[in-house]
């Protein structure tokens, strides 16, 4: 990068999001599965397939979302974890 900037004009930007290395393989396996979960006309039949292989492989998937990190310590504090 430094390079480049040496050449050319070369600009950043601030990413609210993702990203995967998909030089790396673990990386690209990742942003397939990402990929695959986001889409809505693929998802469900997705969800299911990883679901067999995962289980094929002596595993279980739990799909709920976990609730922000924010969210749990306000209950602790709160006094109310178990609601």
């Amino acid at each position: 990068m430094i390079r480049l900037m040496k050449s050319q004009p070369f600009h950043g930007l601030v990413y609210d999001g993702h990203t995967y290395d998909c030089g790396d393989k673990v990386g690209f396996l990742a942003a397939n599965v990402a990929y695959g979960l986001e889409r809505q006309d693929l998802s469900p039949a997705f969800r299911e397939a990883l679901n067999r292989i995962v289980a094929n492989h002596g595993g279980y998937v739990s799909w709920h979302k976990s609730p922000p990190l924010e969210a749990v310590l306000e209950k602790i504090r709160a006094g109310a974890l178990d609601e």
